[in-house]
């Protein structure tokens, strides 16, 4: 799917997603890949995500790869869904709503949480 205007509320596909110079997306997004050369705000969920150089992504993501060129913008917080069903994240955004509803939009549910010495993680599986 390539997006060159606007969409507002839920993009959700098991296909890839490219969001043109002039487009806008604004709510939730939930594909295999997302490619950002224009705007996207919001909670993202995907395998992959990259953000072009003029691209600019504002919100919460979920992905296993995170790729930002120079000169892109990424206003948010990335939570990497590691092997083994681990999302990388921070302990403050962690008993929030807006993380809660993030994990639940990826189609996940937290089953426990453990702590490293270098890292916290929320071990999650997906919804049944």
């Amino acid at each position: 799917m390539h997006v060159d205007g606007k969409v507002e509320g839920v993009v959700d596909t098991s296909f890839d997603i490219s969001v043109g110079s002039t487009g806008v997306i604004k709510g939730l997004v939930k594909a295999r890949t997302l490619v950002v050369s224009g705007v996207v705000e919001g909670h993202v969920a995907c395998d992959r995500v990259e953000i072009i150089a003029s691209g600019k992504l504002i919100g919460d993501i979920i992905c296993r790869e995170f790729v930002v060129e120079a000169q892109a913008k990424f206003i948010g917080q990335r939570h990497e869904l590691a092997e083994g069903g681990r999302v990388l994240s921070m302990p403050d955004v962690i008993d929030s709503q807006e993380h809660k509803r993030l994990l639940e939009f990826a189609g996940l549910q937290e089953t426990s949480f453990e702590h490293s010495e270098k890292d916290e993680f929320l071990v999650v599986d997906h919804l049944k």
